[in-house]
């Protein structure tokens, strides 16, 4: 019964020094992806102006106001919604080069380009 305790305690300290570990790893993954975002942030010039859709674009559509740069999701900008997406999601690479009158279908919903900014 004595070894079993032992045994028993040094199981539960290796446990906790294995979840330990993968939560370590967890967050360095996590701010692996944040440094990746942030690099693909500090490229993009706000001030350019775009006439096709890429990497920094503001898309309005009739679907809907999206910004490509990085997977963020939906966000409210004063009294506008908009998504912004990643320059490797797919409606992104659907809509590459695409400009003003632009359409494409995207899961069965035909998108138009209303203005790239």
């Amino acid at each position: 019964m004595q070894s079993d305790t032992k045994s028993s305690a040094g199981d539960k300290h290796e446990t906790a020094r294995a979840m330990a570990q993968l939560e370590v790893d967890k967050l360095a993954s996590a701010l692996a992806n944040m440094q990746a975002m942030a690099a693909v942030l500090d490229r993009i010039d706000p001030h350019s102006v775009h006439v096709a859709c890429g990497e920094g674009s503001l898309l309005r559509t009739d679907r809907g106001v999206f910004y490509i740069a990085v997977g963020l999701g939906r966000l409210r900008v004063d009294d506008m919604e908009v998504q912004v997406i990643s320059a490797q999601a797919p409606l992104a690479l659907l809509l590459r080069h695409a400009h003003a009158g632009s359409s494409a279908t995207f899961n069965e919903r035909v998108i138009t380009v209303l203005q790239v900014g």
